[in-house]
């Protein structure tokens, strides 16, 4: 999403001009959705999300928030995080918030030090360079994932193996921090695994018992996972 704006306007035109009309609603990355009643709810909260995003994007925009800044600001209201239909599984607040900024700001962030910047292999291993012993920024980064500070360790493992291609054991690292960070922020990772403390947590968040708990029973791991696949409804 580029044009929040846009794509709020358009939705409740389409409301406006078919909500009394429409029987069934369908949109890319979900299911349909029956009913007017449900479609009126259904339209509306889809397009205050994209509403909300872009006002609040330029909002901090407009306070000198960096373009990092703001996606690791914003959250959606709870009124608007609870419904299921509008939860972070494909795309999320933080990604399409990047995506408003650059629309208005361009890539740009004011700082002058990154209008010159060196590749990511280079500078990594100047980086690398001053740390001096990478088996022990390796260490240092399994005993953060241990404490599950698993995006910074995403970051810094990301540098030694744009250092080190061939360095195995940061890839793998990496690998597992990216997967574990990404889906524990959408809850994937914590049903997969069947936690029921972080699932617990998940059903006081989305308010919603009956869909996670019986998500979770019928989820089945076969074998040792690194990856799996999102499959959205």
């Amino acid at each position: 999403m580029r044009d929040g704006n846009a794509w709020a306007e358009y939705i409740m035109e389409s409301l406006a001009l078919y909500g009394d009309q429409a029987e069934v609603v369908f949109q890319s990355h979900n299911w349909p959705h029956w009913g007017k009643d449900t479609i009126q709810e259904y339209m509306t909260n889809t397009a205050a999300v994209y509403k909300f995003i872009n006002d609040q994007t330029l909002l901090y925009i407009n306070e000198g928030y960096t373009e990092t800044e703001i996606a690791n600001i914003l959250r959606l209201p709870k009124e608007l995080e609870k419904v299921w239909y509008t939860r972070q599984y494909y795309g999320t607040v933080s990604h399409n918030s990047k995506a408003v900024y650059e629309k208005y700001m361009g890539w740009y962030d004011g700082n002058p030090v990154h209008l010159a910047e060196l590749t990511p292999s280079d500078y990594a291993q100047k980086l690398v360079e001053y740390f001096g012993d990478t088996d022990a920024v390796l260490e240092k980064a399994k005993e953060d994932f241990a404490k599950g500070e698993y995006q910074w360790v995403t970051q810094i493992t990301n540098t030694l193996v744009y250092a080190d291609p061939e360095n195995m054991d940061a890839r793998y690292l990496c690998a597992d921090a990216d997967v574990t960070w990404t889906t524990k922020r959408a809850g994937l990772l914590s049903i997969v695994q069947k936690n029921a403390e972080n699932v617990a947590a998940l059903i006081e968040q989305e308010g919603d018992e009956t869909c996670l708990t019986r998500l979770m029973d019928a989820v089945t791991v076969t074998s040792e996972y690194k990856y799996f696949n999102i499959i959205e409804p």
